[in-house]
């Protein structure tokens, strides 16, 4: 029979062991030996009286408590201040920009004409010279001044695990060009 667990041993010293286990530990010298020394332990720690804490102790552990709680939100509020105001901008206007190439390329007309348009007719759509542009970029950057990363987030509002690769690979390759010197230009404009 195989010996008795820490568990079945405690059961024994509170009378709860079943009369199987309880006839292997009569004769088993090894499991007889644990309860013996855990009954010495129990007797020992009977005696010890430990004192109460005194009441300033739990309203001092309570503020350390609160204090290191609020060291571990600045260490996290941290972690995004290298994120000026710059950044956040240019943040907001790359992610805005990638919105829209998403919203231009899944639209179901545009996916109709594709093949009726040539691929450099796309690059006509983010020309920074084509009509009304300038006021398009004001707007998206108007749009995206007041966004911090945080808002972003708060709002629910995330890209599924490679929707951006997918949206780059549906570029034509005019498309792509015009994006990355668009992107070119916001990282140097930013000081990035």
């Amino acid at each position: 029979m195989k010996h008795l667990t820490p568990t079945e041993i405690v059961d024994l010293l509170e009378g709860k062991l079943t009369d199987a286990r309880l006839n292997h530990a009569d004769e088993c010298p090894a499991c007889r030996k644990e309860v013996e020394e855990l009954r010495h332990v129990l007797l020992r720690s009977a005696d010890t009286s430990v004192s109460e804490p005194s009441p300033l102790f739990w309203d001092h552990f309570a503020a350390r408590v609160r204090e290191e709680i609020g060291a571990g939100e600045r260490a996290r509020s941290k972690r995004f201040a290298w994120l000026g105001a710059r950044h956040a901008v240019t943040a907001g206007a790359v992610t805005a920009v990638l919105i829209l190439v998403v919203a231009v390329l899944n639209a179901p007309e545009r996916r109709e004409q594709a093949t009726d348009v040539p691929a450099a007719a796309g690059a006509d759509l983010l020309a920074r010279e084509a009509p009304h542009a300038e006021e398009a970029w004001a707007a998206v950057r108007a749009a995206a001044e007041d966004v911090r990363p945080e808002d972003v987030h708060e709002a629910g509002i995330v890209a599924r695990p490679g929707s951006a690769d997918r949206a780059i690979d549906d570029l034509t390759e005019a498309e792509r060009r015009e994006l990355l010197q668009l992107l070119e230009h916001e990282l140097k404009g930013s000081g990035a």
